[in-house]
């Protein structure tokens, strides 16, 4: 894991989960897959446990749409532009599966 990494998404988050804004942000996520990236603008800070974000993310409850778009808000406060493209091509692409499988 790079520490670097790691220390400027602590900072970024002001020490609360960047997903829900509520709750002690304890955990590292790479949105994309620790095997993509691990940069600054696809990772972030998410609140620990059971029923944490990290856990519900990592579970896949609420769903793929529900968590790429969490995730594009959060790039869009922080200008991730170009992250932002990529959950919304991510997006379109789940939304096109979906439709094709109805």
């Amino acid at each position: 894991m790079n520490k670097d990494v790691r220390q400027a998404c602590v900072e970024r988050s002001g020490g609360l989960c960047e997903a829900c804004r509520a709750q002690p942000g304890a955990e590292l996520d790479h949105f994309f897959s620790r095997r993509n990236s691990e940069e600054v603008e696809t990772c972030w800070m998410l609140c620990a446990g059971p029923n944490g974000c990290h856990r519900r993310k990592t579970d896949g409850v609420g769903g793929r749409i529900e968590w790429l778009t969490t995730f594009a808000r959060h790039c869009c406060v922080h200008g991730y532009v170009e992250v932002v493209d990529r959950c919304l091509k991510e997006i379109s692409w789940v939304w096109a599966k979906k439709r094709g499988a109805a």
